[in-house]
């Protein structure tokens, strides 16, 4: 039996020092800018007309496998984990099937753009300009949907009220099967596929075909890497990678390099993002147990194995245009690892891999994986602390579940018990069912503040009733016409980007005979978020104040005059906006007024979109979270009532009250938020906290920031996530880049380089309101 790590040693090994072997690895994932690799478009193409007679799902196999046997793979010095997309890390790979207008026309300039540089050759320019471009041009998702969209989607769209997303890419924002890719390995998925192919059931022979060339495949690229690893010498490498090209894992090391493996083939496939590992210290644990209880591994090691899991996460990026580099700014990619919570009889689940997970976030504190932890009622005391320990170190990780309210809301989806307790997270915040579950997460941004704005000018309102039944007549018309695009995306993934590798590894799909985007998934839904709930709960109480109610005797202000103010930015109005700021309560501080409009209107949204289904099957279902669209989708939105001025960035998170306006402490902050009806917002919520360091000073200090933790339990919110960091140091980092190359900083439902951020977007985490306890 193994033994619980305790209190008094807040994390295993914790006083051991990084690796020289693993500091080397990390040494090589730095912040700059990275180069374009076109090979896979190439080999795209390549396959693509040799096969333009196949069906749809045929074709997609074929390139996988044509890019799987021929793209140029290496092994890096120092590594026993191997395998990339690209030769080297940290390389940019567009996604040509997805989109290819955007890149040829930044293609001069996107090596001098401040936001997520990448850099490109003379040579693959004029390669992308005359056959790349060429071949995909006419062919793209993203052009079947621009011609396919209806034109008052686009009318809507046009009115920046909300974006569509996942519309330049195929499928990712999901958990693939990982447990059963590792129990059964890939000679166990081909085998239950040529099952199904002699069965011929339902005529689906083209798909089962597709996704036995794709299994087949992955086998030849292992294999390929294990024959580069007996040339170079790597014996131990070479039979390891052997193993697991066919057979199923039974060591630690090898269930982690299979793993990987599943990862690296899935990106290959789609290019997208957000394909996450879901909860590693529950796959891994049976592996991790055996190896200990034979005497085949130590802690030390499986740490080590695990640290350069990591430096491997960190080494694959998103190449983006110039503008959703914006939205996703510091190169995101969605590894999310999951820690603790429950299992599925409802007992605690945190084991010794739980720690041995946090302990190589707080020795790394890279912005890979997105490590996220699970907390309930029962979290050991333990625990609380060495993830206290963690979030002090000061990389915005790791981020927090809420079991208590996570559970309900997926049980509220008709998801059942066993699979609720399951639960892991999806890129950002995103809440999924592991290998069972396609969400569309992050389909869609609704600008609530936008919508707020567009209904105030659109008439000039007599009472606040009238105002409020007017927003509530444009949320409904225009969630709608959001419901319209968001479906017309899902077709379009189906018809032209099907992904047989990914459905592979995803419950249903190969009972069912159906790609993951065709709704072959066991749960189906779609997942768009709400954006600026604060703005416009604070917007909308200053507007019933000051127009409606006249609460200031001296300030007479009728509903034309105010409009005309924000028009123009409170020009000569200055004193009028510090009131608005300053002298109304605003979201975040425990005032139930303020904090019931945010309850209304959040739930006015979620109810609205959850009565809509997809193309899948499925629901709609609601998320509040921005992932760093508070900034760009704030140039969208003029002047508001709040006392925001014009273009300013909108609250960060999703549940943030808006920057500077949280006054009375991090306790206030929790009551306000835990008003929300939570349980709606199944897709997922984010919370951002920043704290000063000091809170963690003194021999009390990671008990004291436990204690906090267990409140956020007990206020039934669902996720929290910290910066730990003084202002003065994020100035320090603007003014002196060089000397903070390696600061890591929380954005929103992810973590990044704080140096690869835009000004913008740095300014808005330093304005943050800073909390002590």
């Amino acid at each position: 039996m193994l033994k619980r790590f305790n209190k008094s040693s807040i994390l295993p090994l914790q006083n051991r020092e990084l690796d020289s072997r693993i500091k080397r690895l990390k040494g090589r994932i730095t912040p700059g800018a990275h180069p374009i690799f076109l090979e896979r478009s190439l080999l795209y193409i390549e396959s693509f007309r040799e096969n333009e007679d196949e069906p749809t799902v045929i074709k997609r196999a074929k390139a996988l496998e044509n890019i799987l046997k021929k793209i140029t793979i290496t092994i890096q010095p120092d590594e026993a984990i191997v395998g990339g997309r690209t030769p080297l890390p940290k390389m940019g790979v567009p996604a040509t099937e997805g989109d290819v207008e955007w890149l040829l026309k930044e293609i001069d300039t996107i090596s001098k753009r401040k936001q997520e540089p990448f850099l490109i050759k003379d040579d693959d320019k004029k390669l992308y300009i005359e056959k790349i471009y060429p071949y995909f041009e006419s062919k793209t998702l993203k052009k079947w949907i621009d011609l396919n969209l209806p034109e008052e989607v686009k009318v809507a769209q046009d009115s920046k009220v909300f974006s569509l997303n996942q519309t330049t890419h195929s499928q990712g924002h999901i958990l693939p099967d990982v447990s059963k890719w590792l129990k059964v390995g890939i000679s166990g998925l081909i085998e239950e596929v040529k099952t199904k192919l002699t069965s011929k059931i339902n005529n689906k022979e083209p798909f089962y075909r597709a996704v036995l060339i794709t299994l087949k495949a992955a086998n030849t690229f292992i294999n390929r890497y294990s024959m580069l690893a007996y040339e170079m010498g790597l014996t131990e490498v070479a039979e390891r990678c052997k193993r697991v090209s066919y057979d199923p894992p039974e060591s630690f090391i090898d269930a982690v390099q299979s793993l990987w493996f599943l990862f690296v083939i899935l990106h290959l496939e789609s290019i997208g993002s957000s394909f996450s590992p879901g909860r590693l210290d529950q796959i891994l644990f049976p592996y991790y147990k055996r190896d200990i209880e034979k005497g085949n591994l130590t802690p030390e090691k499986a740490l080590d194995t695990i640290e350069e899991l990591y430096i491997k996460f960190n080494g694959v990026v998103l190449l983006r245009s110039a503008e959703a580099a914006k939205y996703f700014a510091g190169f995101p990619i969605g590894f999310n690892v999951a820690l603790g919570g429950q299992n599925e009889i409802g007992e605690d689940a945190t084991n010794e891999l739980s720690y041995l997970f946090l302990k190589a976030q707080a020795d790394l504190l890279l912005p890979q994986p997105n490590l996220s932890v699970r907390l309930h009622s029962k979290s050991p005391d333990s625990f609380l602390e060495a993830v206290s320990y963690v979030i002090s170190k000061g990389s915005g990780m790791p981020q927090i579940f809420n079991d208590e309210i996570v559970i309900p809301a997926l049980l509220n989806r008709g998801i059942t018990v066993e699979d609720a307790r399951n639960y892991a997270i999806i890129g950002c915040v995103e809440i999924g069912i592991p290998g069972k579950y396609l969400g569309l997460s992050d389909a869609a941004l609704f600008n609530l503040p936008r919508l707020f704005e567009l209904t105030m000018y659109e008439n000039n309102y007599k009472s606040f009733k009238e105002f409020s039944s007017a927003l509530e007549e444009n949320l409904k018309k225009y969630i709608r016409l959001m419901v319209d695009g968001c479906n017309l995306v899902d077709k379009a993934h189906a018809t032209l980007l099907p992904t047989p590798f990914l459905s592979s590894v995803i419950y249903n799909c190969l009972d069912k005979g159906m790609d993951v985007s065709e709704g072959g998934a066991y749960y189906n839904f779609t997942g768009p978020q709400g954006i600026g709930i604060a703005n416009i709960a604070d917007s909308i109480f200053a507007l019933k104040k000051l127009v409606f109610e006249k609460i200031w005797e001296d300030v007479k202000m009728d509903y034309a005059k105010f409009c005309s103010i924000l028009k123009n930015n409170f020009k000569d109005n200055e004193m009028l906006r510090y009131r608005l700021m300053n002298r109304l309560p605003k979201f975040g501080n425990n005032n139930r007024d303020v904090d019931w409009h945010a309850f209304d209107w959040s739930r006015k949204y979620n109810q609205e979109v959850e009565k809509y289904k997809n193309p899948r099957g499925g629901n709609f279902q609601p998320g509040l979270y921005t992932v760093s669209a508070h900034v760009p989708l704030g140039m969208n939105v003029g002047a508001t009532p709040d006392g925001r001025k014009a273009f300013e960035p909108l609250a960060d998170g999703g549940l943030s009250p808006m920057r500077g306006r949280d006054i009375h402490g991090p306790l206030a902050v929790l009551k306000s938020v835990s008003r929300i009806d939570q349980i709606r917002a199944s897709n997922g919520a984010l919370l951002n906290m920043k704290f000063h360091p000091s809170v963690f000073e003194g021999d009390g200090g990671f008990g004291k920031f436990s204690q906090f933790l267990k409140g956020f339990v007990a206020y039934k919110n669902i996720h929290i996530q910290f910066n730990i960091i003084s202002a003065d140091i994020l100035r320090e980092a603007q003014k002196n880049p060089e000397a903070y190359r390696d600061l890591v900083v929380r954005v929103a439902g992810y973590s990044a380089f704080f140096v690869e951020l835009n000004e913008a977007l740095q300014e808005d985490i330093i304005r943050r309101t800073e909390h002590g306890l």
